[in-house]
């Protein structure tokens, strides 16, 4: 018995030691806020893909070629920086061929796959990149992310917001222990950037009318703060 009470102050100490600063640096409570704020993306990245196959892997490789080529300057007309266009992946490899009985035969048929990454500074353009780059020869689409160039002002309003959820929190723990509330002791502070926002886009089912609706949507930035009060 008498174990387990020594084990009960000794808890008690520990749970204690968390919200009250150690000795000679004064009392202090220690509690986490956070603020969020929503803003429209203005940024967004998609990947535009071709695949071509043919039996003559330089006929094969022409063709990629030229549709690469055509849908690069699709996104040029569409408003994409020469800057914000990368090669994300090209490949070239052999399929054998099997006969309707499932035997293997002496053909070969190659493919070639060629990935562009693009970045597009108007979102609202987005459905005419899509189409014209289906005009253009794409086969796949897909990795349609959405972003924000520049968080700094969203930043510093979600700060603001975490600070005074801090400083709310510790006033209500402050007033139910009896205590009186002081001024910050030392603030840390930590930005969660946000979460891509993907758009699923397939180059197959797109067609004519126009391009393909799309939606923004709205990303998050999060910031989240430590602060410890004095409190006597």
């Amino acid at each position: 018995m008498r174990t387990r009470l020594l084990s009960g102050i000794l808890l008690t100490a520990v749970l204690l030691a968390g919200c009250v600063a150690q000795p000679g640096t004064g009392r202090s409570i220690t509690v986490p806020g956070d603020g969020s704020v929503q803003v429209a993306p203005d940024v967004v990245a998609v990947n535009l893909g071709i695949q071509t196959r043919h039996a003559d892997v330089q006929r094969a490789v022409a063709e990629n070629n030229r549709i690469a080529s055509a849908i690069m300057q699709a996104a040029r007309q569409t408003g994409v920086a020469d800057a914000d266009m990368q090669t994300a992946y090209f490949a070239v490899y052999p399929q054998s061929e099997y006969d309707q009985f499932g035997v293997l035969t002496d053909q070969v048929t190659y493919f070639v796959d060629n990935n562009l990454s693009v970045r597009l500074r108007d979102v609202a353009k987005l459905s005419e990149l899509l189409q014209n780059a289906v005009d253009a020869g794409a086969t796949n689409i897909y990795g349609v992310t959405f972003a924000i160039a520049n968080t700094s002002a969203a930043e510093v309003e979600a700060r603001a917001e975490a600070i005074a959820d801090a400083q709310a929190r510790a006033a209500l723990i402050a007033v139910n222990a009896g205590l009186t509330l002081g001024e910050p002791i030392s603030i840390s502070t930590g930005v969660t950037l946000p979460e891509p926002y993907y758009f699923g886009a397939g180059a197959y089912g797109i067609g004519g009318g126009g391009g393909p609706p799309v939606s923004t949507g709205m990303n998050t930035v999060t910031v989240n703060v430590t602060v410890s009060y004095a409190v006597r």
